[in-house]
C-alpha cells in the first residue's frame, strides 16, 4: 500500500526535525543527562512538529543505544515505537475521547509497570478538546504520576488549557517553520522522489502552508501526482488560489474603473471554481504589502513579506498608482466582504462583484475612509477649490429638530417602526445579504398605511429595489404590522450621529467633483 510523504518523510532523531531547534536541543540536552520531566505540552500551529517529537521522545527515553539524546532508530524498541507496537508507547486523540472515563481509563493503565521498555509514555493529542471534568480527573496522575511514566500532551489552542494544568508541565512552543527551511525541504523530498519542481513551486507551497510542514509535503505530494514537473501553475491549479497576477491584474482594472474587465475576471474564477474567500483573502494581503511599501519606501525590509523578488517588484510599482487614503478605505471594504462571505458563501460571488464596486466608486459610501479617499483623489488630479470668505463666515442656520416618536406633515404623520430589527433578521434567514443591506436603513410608518424604507445611499437603495424585494420586504413587514399596505424605498441619509462639518465637507467634495 502506498504510504503518504508526510509519513514516510517523518523525522526519525531530533536532529531530523526542521526548524524547532529551540526545542529539540533542550529535549535531547534532558535525554543525555538524564533530567527528563514527567509532564510536557507541547503547542503551536499544525504541521509543526510536535506529535512528531512526542514520538521521538518515547524512543528517546527506551532506547537502549541512545547516542547524544537521539534514539538509534535500529533497535527493536526504536522500531516497535515507530510502527505503533509498542504496548507501552500509547498515542491517544483527545478530540474523540473528550470525557472523563476517557481519563479514568488512563490512570488505570498507569498503575501498571512497563511491560517491555523502562519508561512508559502517555502522548495526548488535541488535549485541548478534553472536557472540564476530564481536566480535573487528570490533575492528580498528571502532577504526581508513578515512577517511569511520562505524559506529553498537544495542543493547538494553548489557551484552553486549565492554568492548573499548564502550571503542572513543562511547556515548549513550536514556532512556523520559515518558508527557506521549507523550500529546501520539498526539494529534498523531490529530489529522493525522482520529480522535479520549479523553484517558485516549491515556494508558494511553503507560502501556503502556512508554516506547517505536514500541509507543506501533502501539497507536494498532490501537485506530483501527475507525474509532470511542478510548476507555478500546477500548483496554483491544485491548491485553487487566483495568484498575484489575476490580484494585479484586477487591482489595475480597479484603479482605472475598468468594470467590464473588473468582472470579467470575477466570472473566469467563478468558471474555475476558485475560492473567493481565499481570493479576497490574497487581495487583502496584497493591499497590505502595498500599504507598507508606500509607508516605508522600497527600502523595507524584503523579510517582512512573503514574496518572491518580481512580486515584491510589481507590488511595489502598484503602491504608486493610489494614495494611501484610497488603499486603506478599500482595504476595509474588503475585510467586511470577506466577513460577509464567510457568513454567507452561497453568494461569494456576488458579494465580491459588489465589493468592488464599492471600492471604485467611494462616492457611494460616506464613512470617514470614504471621504478621505475622495478628498485624495481630488487632491492627486487638481487644486482643491477653497470656499469663498462669504461661505466660512455665514451663519450656519439652526437645524430645527423634531420628535423623534413622530413627524408631521399637515394632516400627514410618520412613526418609527419599532419592529424593523425584527422585519431586517427575517429577512436575513433565507437572504443575508440582502438583511446585510437593509441593516443600514431605517423605516417608518406612515398614517397612510405606507411603509418608508429611509436608505443612507442610492447604492443601498439600489440593492434592495432589485426584483421582488421590495414585495418580500413588505410581505414581511405585514406579518408584525397588519396595518401595512404600501412600501416606498428611499434615499435619506440618517445625520444624527455626524458631525456638521463632516456634511459639509462630503457637499463640497462632491461638487467638486461635479466640476
Amino acid at each position: 500500500m502506498h504510504q503518504a510523504l508526510y509519513r514516510k518523510y517523518r523525522p526519525k532523531t531530533f536532529d531530523d526535525v526542521c526548524g524547532q531547534e529551540h526545542v529539540t536541543d533542550v529535549l535531547k540536552y534532558q535525554v543525555k543527562t538524564g533530567t527528563v520531566s514527567h509532564a510536557y505540552l507541547f503547542c503551536g500551529s499544525r504541521g509543526t512538529g510536535k506529535t512528531t517529537c512526542a514520538k521521538i521522545l518515547a524512543k528517546a527515553v527506551n532506547c537502549p543505544d541512545m547516542r547524544e539524546g537521539n534514539p538509534c532508530c535500529e533497535c527493536e524498541t526504536c522500531r516497535n515505537i515507530d510502527a505503533g507496537l509498542s504496548v507501552d508507547v500509547l498515542e491517544m486523540d483527545a478530540a474523540s475521547n473528550t470525557g472523563v472515563d476517557y481519563i479514568r481509563d488512563i490512570k488505570e493503565n498507569v498503575a501498571y509497570s512497563a511491560s517491555e521498555v523502562k519508561n512508559k509514555v502517555f502522548i495526548i493529542d488535541e488535549v485541548h478538546m478534553l472536557s472540564t471534568s476530564a481536566f480535573n480527573a487528570l490533575l492528580k496522575t498528571l502532577e504526581e504520576p508513578p515512577e517511569n511514566v511520562i505524559f506529553v500532551l498537544a495542543t493547538t489552542e494553548m489557551h484552553k488549557i486549565p492554568a492548573t494544568v499548564l502550571s503542572r508541565c513543562q511547556r515548549f512552543e513550536f514556532r512556523r517553520i520559515p518558508d527557506e527551511i521549507i523550500v529546501n525541504r520539498l526539494s529534498y523530498i523531490a529530489e529522493k522522489e525522482g520529480f522535479e519542481i520549479d523553484s517558485d513551486a516549491a515556494r508558494l507551497i511553503a507560502l501556503l502552508s502556512r508554516g506547517g510542514m505536514r500541509d507543506a509535503v501533502s501539497m507536494l505530494e498532490l501537485c506530483s501526482a501527475s507525474g509532470k514537473r511542478i510548476t507555478l501553475s500546477a500548483v496554483r491549479e491544485a491548491s485553487g488560489v487566483a495568484g498575484r497576477e489575476d490580484v494585479i491584474y484586477i487591482y489595475r482594472a480597479l484603479v482605472n474603473k475598468d468594470f467590464p474587465t473588473v468582472f470579467a475576471i470575477i466570472n473566469r474564477l467563478r468558471g474555475a471554481s476558485k475560492d473567493f474567500a481565499a481570493f479576497v483573502c490574497e487581495l487583502l494581503s496584497f493591499y497590505r504589502d502595498m500599504i507598507l511599501i508606500r509607508a516605508c519606501g522600497k527600502k523595507i525590509d524584503k523579510n517582512l513579506f512573503e514574496l518572491t523578488d518580481g512580486e515584491f517588484e510589481a507590488t511595489a510599482e502598484c503602491s504608486e498608482m493610489m494614495k494611501t487614503e484610497t488603499m486603506l478605505y478599500q482595504a476595509e471594504v474588503l475585510e467586511d466582504t470577506l466577513s460577509a462571505i464567510s457568513k454567507n458563501t452561497a453568494d461569494a460571488a456576488m458579494l465580491t462583484e459588489l465589493c468592488f464596486v464599492q471600492m471604485a466608486t467611494p462616492s457611494l459610501n460616506t464613512t470617514p475612509k470614504a471621504l478621505l479617499a475622495r478628498i485624495s483623489a481630488l487632491e492627486s488630479g487638481v487644486s482643491v477649490r477653497q470656499p469663498t470668505q462669504a461661505a466660512v463666515s455665514a451663519p450656519r442656520p439652526v437645524k430645527q429638530e423634531s420628535a423623534p416618536s413622530e413627524n408631521k406633515q399637515g394632516e400627514f404623520s410618520e412613526k418609527p417602526v419599532t419592529f424593523w430589527s425584527d422585519v431586517v433578521q427575517k429577512i436575513s434567514v433565507t437572504d443575508v445579504s440582502t438583511g446585510a443591506f437593509l441593516q443600514k436603513t431605517k423605516a417608518c410608518l406612515g398614517s397612510d398605511g405606507k411603509l418608508r424604507v429611509y436608505s443612507p445611499d442610492s447604492f443601498t437603495a439600489s440593492m434592495i429595489k432589485r426584483g421582488d424585494l421590495p414585495e418580500r420586504i413588505l410581505g414581511a413587514a405585514s406579518d408584525f404590522d397588519g396595518r401595512i399596505t404600501d412600501i416606498e424605498i428611499t434615499v435619506k441619509a440618517d445625520t444624527s450621529k455626524q458631525d456638521d462639518d463632516v456634511s459639509e465637507l462630503d457637499e463640497f467634495i462632491r461638487n467638486s467633483e461635479e466640476e
